[in-house]
This record gives C-alpha cells, structure tokens and sequence, in this order.
C-alpha cells in the first residue's frame, strides 16, 4: 500500500512484533477469525505491501486485521481486552436497563 490507507498499513506493519492470542475468550484473534478464518500475519503483509492503497473499501478488512495484530503483539493486551465472561455480564446487565435498545 503506498497512499492513503496504504501508509496506516505500513505504520501497523512497524508495529506487529511477536503475536500471542488474547486470553479468556473463544475466539483469540476475533477480528482475524470472523474476517479470514485465522490470524495469517504473512498474509497481511503481502496484501499491505502489494495494494496501491487507493480502493479504502478493499483493504479495510486488512487495516482491521492488522491493528488487531498490533494489539495482539502488545504486552498489556489484557488490560483494554473484554473477555468472553465480562462481555456476557456487560451484555446482561444492558438486558435489566434501557441500553439494550443500544444493541
């Protein structure tokens, strides 16, 4: 990617180090796996690199895959990530007030 949206993905490839899954839920890469099935970092990379970066449309999944990468990589991941178990009491709770209208 070499304009626009291709140099976000150039950034976010700066910053992907070592990857581990985010912990307490059944999906550790949610973006990845609901988009691609997997987390395929080679993948993201060659899509970044080989996009002129002019279809946003397009490569917005990529752009999505790949911040989650860079989450993914970071040390306090576990701090800003829901969980499966505080996502269902954060659902159940909008359930017992007027925020679930919100959903």
């Amino acid at each position: 990617m070499k304009t626009g949206n291709a140099s976000i993905a150039q950034e976010l490839l700066k910053n992907v180090s070592t990857v581990s899954p985010f912990s307490g839920t059944q999906y550790p890469y949610p973006v990845n796996q609901s988009l691609f099935g997997e987390l395929n970092l080679e993948a993201l990379r060659c899509r970044a690199k080989s996009s002129d970066g002019s279809r946003l449309k397009e490569d917005l999944p990529y752009l999505l895959a790949l911040a989650e990468a860079v989450e993914a990589s970071r040390r306090d991941k576990g701090e800003f990530f829901i969980n499966d178990r505080e996502l269902r009491a954060r659902l159940l709770r909008l359930n017992s007030t007027d925020g679930w209208v919100l959903l």
